[in-house]
């Protein structure tokens, strides 16, 4: 199972990784609503993969939600813009974005660089998981889209 710890534009972004892991049956928690991070983290077991997404790597849902990952000693994995910040320090893997958007709010156009680049490390990690087993991976797919195709027939 994989709980992502993310808010705004990058829970957005997540939400897309999500939808394709479900497609070949594995669990992905994510909520657009901040209130369930504690939640997640206390729920997830010692087999469960945290995916910790910020860019500042400092909001604080996020980062109260990661401690209570570290108080548990789970395994966490930081995608962040910020280096020095508190997801970068506290996860056990850090996956570093370079977009050159580290200036102040008002000096950004809008998130399109934070969420393609983004958005391009979730398509990798779900490519990897997917050719892991990849032979498996397709004829789940395959029986999946079957059954969808039959259940349409019999409306």
């Amino acid at each position: 199972m994989i709980n992502i710890f993310s808010v705004g534009t990058s829970a957005t972004v997540a939400m897309e990784f999500q939808q394709k892991m479900l497609r070949f049956g594995k669990i992905v928690n994510l909520t657009m609503s901040s209130c369930f991070l504690p939640g997640y983290a206390l729920a997830g077991s010692e087999h469960t993969v945290n995916l910790i997404i910020s860019q500042s790597g400092e909001n604080r849902d996020v980062v109260e939600s990661l401690k209570l990952l570290k108080k548990k000693k789970r395994y966490c994995v930081g995608i962040t813009v910020t280096p020095e910040s508190t997801v970068a320090r506290m996860c056990q893997e850090v996956i570093l974005v370079d977009v050159q958007e580290q200036g102040s709010y008002e000096e950004k156009i809008d998130t399109f660089a934070v969420y393609s680049a983004f958005h391009f490390i979730l398509d990798c990690m779900f490519s990897f998981l997917y050719k892991l087993d990849f032979e498996s991976n397709k004829k789940r797919h395959k029986k999946k889209a079957y059954s969808i195709k039959e259940s349409k027939k019999q409306e």
